[in-house]
């Protein structure tokens, strides 16, 4: 019989390597019918029940397949992916562990426990396995850039440059991984310790990333912030909407970690300009400048009579639609939306919409012709230290007091009030001020 089941199961992997997916799970059934506990003819069929989206089946089987031959090491890691995609993670994480205190050198293993490690928080171990894995599999770039997450989700900023400049020496084409390299050095220079950060070193990691890719608008950006030298006047629309488009998803998520409160002031600066009391409802036609995923709508919703909004990134505006307040959406460059706006809005706010615009006159003298005589602009910006604007290493423009002030007046806009706010959101632990504005259109 013995003779009989190995010809079986030659055949039945000849079968599944040929891609032949349902007759090699036939062949290893056939397998199962003569030795019903054979291990690694139900570890297969579990594998091709999963191929063919039977998850409930393929553990089953596995569990066996695990059961009868305890230092089964593929069946083990194999299970533990499955178990992960339906959610088991105590179970996922019992298989992989149970891998590598068989095998310590299991690099798979080590990935997928550290995944796994990395998603549910625990970055201290996740770092550990990731690491492991990167030097048992030094030239596997996915595990590198993933030991970059890691790291960079932990603050090690220096250990997370090293595991990104590796997986782009191995994988040049790696985009997202070029992306995060920059955040990286950002992050060493200013976050950490300037001593192990130099700005020229993070200015030539971004030449090669232009000679790469010349056109692309992150890399471009990124230069004129570090290099400090000649800012542009705003960030390109490619910038602001590539950032955006790739930010949409964690959004809400990541401004909720940081503490950020723009559209709560914003809303409430907007209530006390344009009433006192009661609101006349339905009354007043609101332009959110930078609407993002639409955090400020429901704010306003109980009052405002049409909500319009406008944004560059069309997935932001996806999940701003979804809040179901906004009476129109428009993916479009805000200057130029404005352009086509004359005396149409009673209020313009720009909750945190400023910081991709460096100087201001012709988007300013824009929102006092779109709105209505004693039509109201609320806005913030994050507080510049000295004169005039300076675009920062994070790539977001700061202000100055008295540039918003004089750019204002020539808009034809009178400053009604103004309030510092402590903390726009926090960054590397520290708060970041910033500064709140009301000022209206003369009647």
């Amino acid at each position: 019989m013995s003779a009989s089941v190995d010809e079986k199961l030659a055949h039945a992997f000849e079968l599944l390597q040929s891609g032949n997916n349902d007759a090699a799970e036939s062949a290893f059934r056939e397998v199962l019918a003569v030795a019903p506990g054979h291990p690694a003819a139900l570890h297969f069929v579990g594998l091709c029940a999963h191929m063919r989206g039977d998850a409930t089946a393929a553990v089953e089987l596995i569990e066996k397949a695990c059961k009868a031959a305890p230092d089964y090491l593929d069946a083990f890691n194999n299970l533990g992916n499955i178990q992960l995609e339906l959610g088991n993670e105590k179970r996922a994480e019992e298989c992989f562990r149970r891998v590598i205190e068989i095998e310590p050198r299991f690099a798979a293993t080590h990935f997928n426990l550290g995944m796994l490690l990395m998603r549910s928080g625990r970055l201290d171990d996740a770092v550990v396995h990731l690491d492991a894995a990167s030097r048992l599999e030094p030239e596997e770039a996915t595990v590198h850039a993933r030991l970059g997450d890691a790291c960079a989700k932990h603050g090690d900023f220096l250990h997370a440059r090293e595991a990104y400049r590796r997986a782009l020496e191995i994988d040049p084409g790696l985009a997202h991984e070029r992306k995060k390299l920059g955040k990286v050095y950002f992050q060493i220079i200013d976050g950490i310790d300037r001593s192990v950060g130099d700005p020229a070193e993070a200015v030539r990691y971004l030449d090669e990333w232009l000679a790469l890719e010349p056109d692309n608008a992150i890399a471009q950006h990124s230069r004129a912030a570090y290099a400090g030298d000649t800012a542009p006047a705003r960030a390109s629309d490619a910038y602001v909407k590539a950032t955006y488009d790739q930010f949409a998803e964690s959004f809400d998520f990541v401004l909720g970690h940081l503490g950020y409160e723009g559209h709560a002031i914003c809303a409430e600066a907007l209530e006390a300009a344009l009433f006192d009391g009661e609101p006349e409802e339905g009354a007043y036609a609101v332009l959110d400048a930078g609407c993002g995923t639409g955090a400020l709508g429901p704010l306003i919703a109980p009052w405002a009579g049409r909500i319009t909004g406008v944004d560059l990134s069309s997935q932001m505006l996806e999940r701003a639609k979804a809040r179901k307040v906004y009476d129109e959406l428009v993916e479009a460059e805000l200057t130029a939306y404005l352009a086509e706006c004359d005396a149409r809005f009673d209020a313009v706010v720009c909750a945190d919409a400023l910081i991709y615009f460096g100087d201001l006159d012709e988007l300013f003298a824009r929102v006092a012709r779109s709105l209505a005589p004693g039509g109201v602009f609320v806005l913030t910006v994050e507080l510049a230290s000295g004169d005039g604007y300076s675009l920062l290493r994070n790539g977001r423009y700061a202000h100055s007091r008295g540039y918003l002030a004089a750019v204002l007046e020539r808009a034809g806009l009178d400053w009604e009030a103004d309030a510092p706010i402590a903390n726009l959101r926090t960054e590397f632990g520290k708060d970041v001020p910033g500064l709140l504005v009301t000022a209206r259109k003369s009647s």
